[in-house]
């Protein structure tokens, strides 16, 4: 079974999450990215625009991981230049994992992925722990402490989203499920897109990537449109105790709660009924 990977990085850049994913993937890890797996304005809204729950989120990602990674724009990376989510997810890494985090470049892996030179695997990192505390002190005070104080006994589950590829248009309203429910929610297609596979020639390992996800995910959702997908996916989970099975109407998707306001035609409308009567 493969290790996963928590791919830290600083918001400003996002714009290099999909290579984050990418390097993970070829160097056989399962990547968790927060942005990937969180979105950024979905669990901002959801959480009525309260940082410390997002961030509550992102460590309870963090926490389920085995290996640590940060992505900077340099491999030597400088204590006082991290942002303070950075740093308080490498506080609490420190308390309940170890102190080695893996520092990785964006020059260096947008150079390797140029050529499709895989072999680039960061550099391993010891954060010594009386500089951590001492930048804490100097720059936050105790507030980042007070604050992982409150919520390392309060990690919220995670949740894998088992939603088919069709149905995939749907997965932002699965999130605000999740949200609503007090879950973190994990959604393959979003966090190890089966066409990363494709493209690194690897595509025998999605499947198992995925039911890798499976296991080490709290809780599973499997999501349906109809009897028959719902049929499908009890046969599948029939040996599962951990499951529960949600239809797109319990999702608050419009277009199945609502179709005669939704649709543009009757043809929809009707098309829609035979698949939820």
């Amino acid at each position: 079974m493969k290790k996963l990977v928590y791919t830290s990085f600083d918001g400003d850049d996002m714009v290099y999450i999909d290579c984050m994913r990418e390097i993970a993937i070829k160097n056989n890890f399962i990547p968790i990215n927060p942005e990937h797996a969180l979105g950024y304005y979905i669990s901002t809204i959801s959480h009525k625009n309260l940082k410390r729950e997002v961030m509550k989120d992102c460590i309870s990602l963090c926490m389920m991981k085995d290996e640590f990674w940060l992505f900077s724009n340099n491999e030597k990376i400088e204590l006082e230049m991290l942002s303070e989510g950075i740093i308080a997810e490498i506080l609490l890494w420190m308390k309940i994992k170890n102190n080695k985090i893996r520092v990785f470049s964006f020059k260096k892996i947008l150079g390797g992925l140029s050529t499709n030179n895989f072999s680039y695997k960061g550099q391993i990192k010891k954060i010594k722990k009386h500089e951590l505390n001492n930048l804490l002190i100097s720059r936050y005070g105790t507030d980042i402490k007070n604050f992982l104080k409150k919520v390392e006994g309060k990690l919220r589950p995670t949740v894998f989203i088992d939603i088919p590829n069709k149905n995939f248009k749907y997965a932002d309203w699965a999130r605000v499920k999740a949200y609503e429910s007090g879950s973190v929610p994990l959604i393959p297609q979003y966090l190890i897109s089966e066409l990363v596979y494709h493209s690194l020639g690897i595509f025998y390992e999605y499947k198992t990537d995925v039911e890798t996800l499976k296991i080490k995910s709290h809780k599973i959702w499997a999501i349906f449109s109809s009897d028959e997908e719902l049929n499908e996916l009890k046969n599948l989970y029939c040996k599962s105790n951990n499951v529960s099975f949600l239809s797109v109407q319990i999702l608050g998707i419009p277009k199945f709660c609502e179709p005669k306001k939704w649709s543009l035609t009757k043809k929809e409308i009707l098309e829609i009924e035979n698949l939820t009567n």
